[in-house]
């Protein structure tokens, strides 16, 4: 799960978790990246990464990117290309980081089934391929059941899937899992039961 502020992992062998771990690392070092490097301001490096990010040069929109004038600065226009190689970068580190957790834990043999993404930043375009190259197994990017009633924009959000997964735990528990509760009635009363436990 690659979200704004860090990587959480979880290991499963045989529908069981077995490791987790958090990397200090995500979405948001991505933009600081572009920030810095492009010397622009940080909102619009999130723009820059949101509507014209990748991590493959062969998925980017346009060959330049306009970059608007800050104050002591011009406008001007970069290649497309910079923002992948940024972006790229930061990704194989993150790659590279987990691959350590992996190898220190004794488990790397286990992400030989493959990996799911999730997260806001799994959308990055050419991610998954990334994590195919880097890991040399099999890897896509999850997204959450459909919700009626959810706004649409959310539906296949895999920003979402935790946030999704929680409620649907809760909606309809597992038989043998630790949350596991008698049926209530009505899903507001138990989203409104699952958030009053923090």
């Amino acid at each position: 799960d690659i979200g704004a502020g860090c990587t959480e992992v979880m290991i499963w062998r045989q529908f069981q978790p077995v490791h987790s771990a958090v990397l200090k690392l995500g979405g948001e070092m991505v933009s600081s990246d572009i920030a810095i490097v492009l010397k622009t301001p940080r909102p619009f490096a999130e723009m820059l990464k949101c509507q014209h990010g990748s991590v493959r040069q062969s998925m980017v929109r346009s060959a330049e990117v306009l970059l608007p004038s800050t104050g002591h600065r011009d406008a001007r226009s970069i290649s497309s290309r910079e923002i992948v190689d940024i972006m790229a970068a930061r990704y194989e580190e993150i790659f590279d980081i987990l691959e350590h957790e992996l190898h220190r834990v004794g488990l790397r043999h286990l992400f030989d089934n493959g990996i799911v993404l999730t997260g806001g930043a799994s959308l990055t375009p050419g991610l998954a391929e990334m994590a195919e190259e880097h890991f040399q197994v099999p890897a896509r990017v999850a997204k959450p059941d459909v919700v009626i009633g959810m706004p649409e924009h959310i539906q296949h959000d895999p920003g979402m899937m935790v946030s999704f997964g929680m409620v649907k735990l809760d909606y309809a528990p597992l038989e043998d899992h630790v949350w596991a509760s008698p049926v209530k009635s009505g899903i507001l009363a138990r989203v409104k039961e699952f958030f009053s436990r923090f």
